[in-house]
C-alpha cells in the first residue's frame, strides 16, 4: 500500500477516473449524502462535517456544503471515489492527510490564487486525468 489508511487506499499514481461535480444533499445534523458520478456509475458516500472540524478547516463562518464539496474534490484528486468508504467523517480526513486543512482553507479562501499558483485549471485537471487513464489502459 502506497498511501496512509483508512481513507486513502490508492494514490494518484495508482488510479484515475472521470469524475463529475458531486451532488450534495444535506441530511441534517451535519450529515450529507454525496453522490459522485464515475463514468456511467454513481458512488454514494455519507459525509459527517461537524461544526468543530468545519471551523478548523475553513473558519467559523464556513459553509458546510462548500467544505464537503472541496473535501470530495481533494479526495477524488488522490483516488477514485469508488475507493472511498461509504461513510466518511471529516475528522478522519484531517487525521489521514497532513496537507488537507491547508489545501481546503486555500481553496475556499483564495480559489483563483491557488489555481494560478499551481497552474491548475479545469483543462489541466481533465488533461492529466485523460493521460492517467491512457497510461492505465496500456
Amino acid at each position: 500500500m502506497c498511501c496512509p489508511p483508512p481513507i486513502h487506499i490508492r494514490c494518484r499514481r495508482c488510479t484515475a477516473a472521470t469524475i463529475e461535480q458531486p451532488r450534495i444533499e444535506a441530511l441534517g445534523d451535519h450529515d450529507f449524502h454525496v453522490r459522485v458520478a464515475m463514468d456511467e456509475d454513481f458512488v454514494t458516500i455519507r459525509v459527517r462535517a461537524t461544526p468543530e472540524v468545519v471551523a478548523r478547516v475553513a473558519g467559523a463562518d464556513a459553509d458546510e456544503i462548500r467544505v464537503v464539496a472541496a473535501t470530495m474534490a481533494f479526495l477524488t484528486a488522490r483516488q477514485g471515489a469508488d475507493d472511498l468508504p461509504e461513510q466518511l467523517d471529516l475528522d478522519d480526513v484531517v487525521a489521514a492527510y497532513d496537507d488537507y486543512v491547508e489545501d481546503i482553507r486555500t481553496q475556499l479562501v483564495h480559489p483563483d490564487d491557488r489555481r494560478r499558483d499551481l497552474g491548475t485549471t479545469t483543462e489541466d485537471v481533465a488533461r492529466r486525468r485523460a493521460e492517467a487513464l491512457k497510461r492505465q489502459a496500456q
